[in-house]
């Protein structure tokens, strides 16, 4: 079942688990369900860069690997507890960021942009951590709500 946004809707549910798509829908604090993520590979991966618009080199540093680590990966290599998470995070994150944008190109611009409010930081290089995540979707908080400073 897809979430329904304003502009576009995020395809992801082939990507994950059955069981994960409750924690990515949810709206409470990082809650993720973690004890079956035996189906979490490279390619899976590979295939939420492309549903999300990021390049390998952007995914692979958001789940906390290098791209050059990505490209030698095989295909049904599995990903570790974190690296998992991590797609889980930057799957809710763009959720929101789409639907207070209206779109995954106005989002994706956005996250490549020097943000004031972050320290002209660009967001997407925040999204290394938890606190990052957390940082960045308090942002979109804020723009959600007409607070830009």
């Amino acid at each position: 079942m897809s979430v329904t946004m304003s502009a576009e809707v995020i395809h992801y549910e082939h990507i994950f688990d059955e069981e994960a798509v409750p924690a990515i829908e949810s709206g409470g604090i990082f809650i993720i369900y973690e004890s079956k993520r035996t189906s979490a590979t490279k390619a899976k991966l590979v295939k939420l860069a492309e549903e999300l618009g990021l390049s390998r080199e952007e995914i692979a540093m958001v789940v906390g690997m290098t791209g050059r680590n990505l490209q030698r990966y095989s295909s049904n290599r599995k990903l570790s507890q974190e690296q998992y998470t991590n797609m889980l995070l930057l799957t809710r994150l763009f959720i929101r960021g789409v639907d207070v944008f209206g779109s995954k190109e106005k989002f994706g611009r956005w996250l490549r942009k020097p943000v004031r409010s972050l320290g002209m930081q660009r967001p997407l290089e925040l999204l290394d951590s938890t606190i990052g995540y957390t940082v960045v979707e308090q942002t979109i908080g804020r723009i959600e709500h007409g607070v830009f400073a």
